[in-house]
């Protein structure tokens, strides 16, 4: 008996790889679908200086742009400014579904212990849930820890879906990003009826890293900051690559290339860390998750408005050596 069990483990394990990222709630998804989706604005007055004020000003102006050309779950979509908003949330109506995007931080717990990640964190809520989830409003008796003085928050499902950047650095693709896995994964909870466990998710099928063999890995040409080429990568990756600029990968992202895939840096809830990941460029697909440690972010004072901060991720090219053992 014990000789089965070993391998019925050994089987488990070797059709899974590294944690995925978040599953939706599908029994709250389904009220947003009879409700309003209230998007909020960032409010320059939380800005800490002119780089903040401006980063405030291009990402209101801009999630008025992309997110009713993206956006399908509500047929109702409304923009509001943060002293609205806070008070729908703080009388806890059930009036409306509500799609948060903002500067946060991300908690690791060790023991009695938090540290906290930099963070842009997108989250879909019910409104009456929000007194638990905004730090401004949270609920001492809800199962959250917070940290009001930085914006960091250990969140513990009461949302329908979560998705953290690992910096405040945005890209109109990085926003169409964030809305098609919050529309994806919600859509996929509800056809799937998802329990609510099932937020923590899952691990990525083997299969679908596998796919990677036939994907052309699009490295960018700064990752390493000791030098890469296609010598250097060929000694560590043996899966379809190529070396591109920033510009190369942000225009595959923009037009949805065919067969090709992009290094991204995320948030993982399983994982309680940011975790490189690989994402195909044709449907924004999860294929692959690194180890930790592998991907890191470089650190940058301000960037520019509309730059993501995928164009500081920084990796050894021999930590593709991982990746392409996992692809195998």
């Amino acid at each position: 008996m014990t000789r089965y069990l070993i391998i019925l483990i050994l089987l488990i394990s070797t059709v899974q790889s590294q944690a995925q990222f978040l599953r939706a709630d599908y029994k709250k998804a389904e009220l947003i679908y009879h409700r309003p989706l209230a998007v909020a604005l960032l409010d320059l007055e939380d800005a800490r200086d002119e780089c903040d004020s401006l980063r405030v000003m291009w990402f209101n102006e801009k999630i008025k742009e992309v997110m009713p050309r993206y956006w399908t779950l509500n047929d109702s979509v409304i923009f509001m400014e943060k002293r609205l908003l806070t008070s729908i949330i703080g009388s806890k109506s059930p009036e409306y579904a509500v799609f948060s995007a903002k500067p946060s931080q991300e908690g690791q717990q060790s023991s009695n212990d938090i540290f906290w990640s930099r963070s842009f964190t997108f989250m879909l809520f019910l409104s009456e849930d929000g007194r638990r989830l905004d730090p401004d409003l949270v609920d001492r008796n809800s199962p959250i820890i917070p940290d009001t003085d930085n914006g960091g928050q250990l969140l513990r499902g009461r949302y329908i879906f979560k998705l953290s950047f690992a910096d405040h650095g945005l890209s109109t693709e990085d926003l169409i990003f964030a809305i098609g896995q919050i529309d994806d994964k919600v859509n996929l909870a509800l056809e799937k009826r998802y329990s609510k466990k099932g937020v923590y998710a899952q691990k990525i099928p083997k299969g679908i890293s596998v796919s990677l063999q036939n994907i052309t890995l699009l490295i960018p040409d700064d990752l390493d900051p000791e030098g890469i080429d296609e010598k250097i990568v060929s000694r560590y990756y043996e899966h379809p690559f190529r070396i591109a600029s920033q510009d190369e990968i942000t225009a595959a992202i923009k037009n949805k290339g065919e067969n090709t895939a992009y290094i991204h840096y995320m948030w993982s809830d399983q994982e309680r860390m940011f975790l490189g990941s690989v994402i195909g460029t044709q449907n924004g697909s999860l294929l692959a998750v690194l180890k930790p440690g592998s991907v890191k972010v470089e650190k940058a004072d301000c960037l520019p408005s509309g730059i993501s901060y995928r164009t500081i991720l920084r990796m050894k090219a021999k930590k593709l050596k991982g990746l392409s053992r996992l692809v195998k």
